[in-house]
């Protein structure tokens, strides 16, 4: 009886909850059915006024209802290290953090200040407004039409720190150092080992081409060769293959790359500058009367290795890569002779610009250490805080009693 008795009562207490759902459904339906006729006995000022209430108090609910969703901190779409040029987008402003009108006006004011009538409308409509760029973004950028633009020229990197991006401008030089980054051993005749894994020639080919695979081929069981090189940056930037480089910064970085020797400081981009002469040397191409064609002609290959070649501030670098015929002259070991004049001659220039002594350079009349190779093994020093350009070569056509003159430009800012 009991159980009955309850049961009807609980009966009796749904059809009382569905009658006053049915009410006030039809009491909404009512409401919205009446809406247009009751604003238009109050007028078109007061209804006007109402209705723009109505849709602000919506709106703000539907703002307030988004934060609950959106994230707290800024997800980037750009990557720890990557090169932004000048002028480009970086990301929106309005993908960064929202936040509540009502619980951050500082905030809210700052953004429209920032963002202009975008900023305000969306504080009036939905009560919330994106954050000012200021208080995640660091560094050198503006902002234009909702977007965080690089304010710089040139290739800049972005950095990020915990939640904060920082945009930073390049230096007169962007510039990186070039080490191996995979490299191949010979292990037998037709065999090379890549990162631990044994390939034929054929098969390392199609991957790396014939060309890095050139040394190798004729070399001894055991040599080693890098197959492929990266750009280790020091501004932060993130390291970069041949293939980066040419993608980022174009063809004649990547030919420099190409070309400058194992270890080398590489620049890929120098902005306006202007040269200022702070070293320079002369010398003549003397003659021993034997193999002197030979002589003149390494002599010619060392002053193109070096000529040209910005070393950047406080920092080093090797030449580019040159070929050299070994041979020997009379009362002198075997060597790479004829290249002995160009060295002096920059190795004086570099004296006279106040830089210290090239390393595999001595200070003799035939300053050419054995052992080092005059491109590959010679090592100019810049301990300047500006970067510096060597030029170097024959005044005139390559010759037995030629002058070679050396001239060290400090690159200045224009």
């Amino acid at each position: 009886m009991r159980s009955e008795s309850r049961e009807k009562k609980e009966r009796e207490e749904r059809k009382k909850e569905k009658k006053k759902e049915e009410k006030l459904t039809e009491r909404v339906q009512r409401l919205v059915r009446e809406f247009p006729q009751r604003i238009r006995e109050l007028g078109p000022v007061k209804g006007g006024l109402v209705a723009l209430a109505l849709v602000i108090a919506a709106g703000q609910a539907t703002g307030h209802l988004y934060l609950t969703f959106s994230p707290s901190e800024p997800s980037y779409p750009v990557k720890n290290g990557d090169t932004v040029w000048g002028g480009h987008k970086i990301m929106s402003a309005y993908s960064l953090p929202w936040y509540s009108v009502w619980a951050h006006p500082f905030i809210a004011c700052k953004a429209i200040e920032e963002y202009g009538a975008v900023a305000g409308l969306s504080a009036v409509f939905f009560g919330v407004v994106p954050s000012p760029a200021e208080r995640w973004v660091r560094g050198d950028y503006k902002v234009e039409h909702g977007w965080i633009v690089a304010d710089y020229q040139g290739p800049g990197v972005v950095l990020i720190r915990g939640s904060h991006l920082y945009v930073k401008k390049p230096g007169l030089v962007v510039w990186g150092r070039k080490v191996p980054k995979v490299v191949a051993v010979k292990v037998g005749s037709d065999e090379i080992e890549v990162e631990g894994k044994r390939m034929t020639f054929e098969e390392a080919a199609k991957k790396y081409g014939w060309e890095k695979l050139k040394y190798l081929k004729k070399a001894d069981i055991g040599e080693r060769a890098a197959l492929v090189y990266e750009l280790k940056f020091t501004d932060g930037r993130r390291p970069m293959d041949e293939n980066e480089v040419k993608k980022v910064f174009g063809e004649a970085a990547y030919r420099r790359m190409v070309e400058m020797a194992d270890y080398s400081a590489v620049v890929v981009w120098i902005g306006k500058y202007r040269k200022k002469l702070i070293g320079h040397a002369e010398t003549t191409m003397e003659g021993v009367g034997h193999l002197d064609d030979l002589r003149v002609v390494n002599a010619a290959r060392m002053c193109r290795g070096w000529n040209g070649v910005i070393v950047p501030p406080h920092s080093w670098t090797h030449g580019r890569r040159q070929y050299f015929d070994v041979f020997e002259v009379p009362g002198y070991e075997k060597a790479a002779h004829g290249c002995c004049p160009p060295a002096r001659a920059l190795r004086d220039a570099c004296l006279d610009a106040g830089l210290p002594k090239p390393k595999g350079i001595d200070m003799g009349v035939h300053p050419m250490e054995y052992g080092f190779h005059p491109t590959e093994g010679v090592v100019v020093y810049n301990t300047k805080p500006y970067p510096i350009l060597i030029e170097i070569g024959f005044k005139g056509k390559p010759k037995i009693g030629g002058i070679i003159f050396c001239n060290i430009y400090a690159l200045l800012p224009a």
